[in-house]
């Protein structure tokens, strides 16, 4: 289940857990409790912002891949919704680029990796770009894409050294996937 930071002004907590156990369910992470949620359910679901509430970027960005997993559960093809940034490119000056990160948000491969990884982004998480290319440098060396630069080292991905930074990827989902890539590299190399 994911967790949320818990802010001075956010979504009311109990309707946000309400609506992820419902999801969570419906995509059999977890026991369903009453009817599955369709897409269309989904799309009408709002919440109130109350005080000490989660924090509404990150539910926001959760909901997001809630999106994305029950449009590809029913079938249903979306267009691409680019990450919001909750005004924060008006307040950094960073334009097109998400904040933290140093690559466009246009770049195929950033793009592929957010795609096939969606990390929840927290108030405090590990640095996007640097997360970004280290996946990059995984890919290559398990020969997914072209590597550029070092293929990465099993002592590398026993210890990452990435930045915490605010609005960066959540530590325990990209710390969860380091190590699936860490067992690819062992697995390959016996």
């Amino acid at each position: 289940m994911p967790e949320f930071s818990v802010v001075l002004r956010g979504y009311d907590r109990r309707q946000v857990d309400e609506v992820v156990a419902r999801v969570e369910g419906t995509l059999g992470r977890a026991p369903l409790y009453g009817r599955p949620v369709t897409l269309k359910e989904f799309g009408w679901i709002e919440y109130d912002v109350v005080a000490r509430g989660y924090d509404r970027f990150e539910v926001d960005g959760q909901m997001r891949n809630y999106r994305r997993e029950l449009a590809a559960r029913e079938g249903v093809e979306l267009a691409y919704e680019p990450e919001q940034d909750a005004g924060l490119s008006l307040v950094l000056g960073s334009g097109s680029r998400d904040p933290g990160d140093s690559l466009p948000t246009t770049d195929p491969l950033t793009t592929e990796i957010r795609g096939e990884h969606s990390f929840p982004i927290r108030f405090r998480g590990y640095d996007r770009a640097q997360v970004n290319a280290l996946i990059a440098r995984i890919w290559g060396t398990l020969g997914r894409v072209p590597l550029e630069g070092e293929p990465v080292t099993r002592e590398e991905l026993n210890n990452p050294r990435l930045d915490i930074v605010i609005r960066g990827y959540d530590r325990t989902t990209v710390d969860q996937a380091i190590g699936r890539y860490l067992r690819d590299l062992l697995d390959r190399s016996r």
